[in-house]
């Protein structure tokens, strides 16, 4: 709105989506899209997306990926905790789709390390009981550093359901960790995790494929070397 006021040019990133039609959020974006000089997704899948709950022409969104800083040394040599552990970072909340996770979990032969917090967590905390894991998942809550985690993790998951997801910064930072990732195939999640070369992507809500392919991962530490290797090269190459 100031810009609109003193008559300055202005760019509108959308990081997200907007699956509520009626939200004043969406409204708002519509009238920012239809005035700025230009307007970005964070990913292909994402663009074209943006441009029908914005009502734009085809290619009124332009993509420009998202990039985090390439880690430290002590980010880039996963897998250094004890056991297997699948790692989780993000909030606490239902699109995130951690109950999913949980409920694959039981066939799985691994620890589940959930880094975060948010409305979710209570509800999390009893679903793990009642599926008589909780001894194999750790809820750490808030981190100011939540990348430091990583180099604890043998596999990256993030099991999100459709709707607001995008282009999860998480899944890069891990990439550039040198983690093989687990994923839904929602958003522009695809265009980062490259299926069968750097992870591998399931349908979203399905717990036995996810515990499908988490098991495949964790069953042959050559695959999660050469996955996680092929990941960060892939990360370097295009999302710093």
């Amino acid at each position: 709105l100031a810009a609109l006021v003193l008559g300055v040019r202005f760019v509108l990133v959308e990081h997200s989506l907007y699956p509520d039609t009626g939200s004043l959020r969406r409204r708002f974006a519509r009238f920012a899209a239809r005035r700025a000089a230009a307007v970005v997704g964070v990913g292909e899948q994402s663009a074209r997306e943006l441009e029908r709950l914005l009502d734009l022409p085809p290619g009124g969104v332009r993509t420009i990926y998202n990039g985090v800083p390439e880690p430290g040394d002590n980010e880039t040599r996963p897998g250094r905790g004890p056991g297997r552990v699948v790692g989780c970072i993000g909030r606490l909340d239902s699109q995130k789709a951690y109950d999913t996770l949980l409920r694959a979990l039981p066939d799985v032969d691994a620890t589940a390390i959930i880094v975060g917090d948010g409305p979710e967590r209570g509800r999390l905390e009893q679903l793990a009981v009642q599926l008589g894991i909780a001894d194999r998942v750790r809820f750490l809550g808030w981190s100011d550093e939540p990348r430091r985690h990583l180099s604890s993790f043998t596999v990256f998951c993030l099991p999100s359901r459709p709707g607001t997801e995008s282009f999860p910064l998480t899944i890069v930072e891990a990439m550039l960790a040198g983690l093989p990732v687990v994923a839904t195939t929602v958003g522009s999640v695809a265009e980062a995790v490259l299926d069968g070369e750097s992870g591998l992507l399931v349908p979203p809500d399905d717990p036995a494929a996810l515990a499908a392919a988490l098991r495949t991962l964790l069953a042959d530490p050559d695959v999660l070397a050469s996955m996680g290797r092929r990941g960060r090269d892939h990360a370097l190459a295009r999302f710093t």
